[in-house]
């Protein structure tokens, strides 16, 4: 899978949606950027490593909520980097607990799961 087949995220009350290969981030040589001011992320995807392209992307997802959660504080970049490299540590560690705090704690309801009585 690759950030073309990922549809905008839901960040506060807002879709964002994730823009691959914008040529500001060729231009620029950044990796990505959210961009707050057209409210989506821009994002390179040209033949990067897949752990740099999510490592990247969950980075500006935190520029995001920084922004749209923390609206007028200056979170420094070194936070927002670190934040991003322990969190997807963290995640790519340990799967069972982003399935758990994802929403995986909640018991499925399966259609036609009935006892059967005969």
């Amino acid at each position: 899978m690759n950030l073309n087949n990922i549809g905008p995220l839901r960040i506060g009350g807002y879709w964002i949606p994730i823009e691959v290969d914008n040529p500001h981030c060729h231009m620029t040589g950044l990796l990505g950027r959210y961009a707050g001011d057209d409210t989506k992320i821009i994002q390179r995807d040209d033949n990067l490593p897949a752990q740099v392209v999510a490592e990247t992307n969950l980075h500006e997802v935190l520029h995001g909520i920084a922004e749209i959660y923390m609206e007028g504080t200056d979170v420094p970049e070194t936070t927002i980097a670190m934040l991003a490299q322990g969190l997807f540590q963290v995640m790519g560690d340990n799967p069972d607990w982003v399935f758990f705090v994802s929403g995986g704690y909640e018991e499925p309801e399966i259609e036609g799961d009935e006892e059967c009585v005969t």
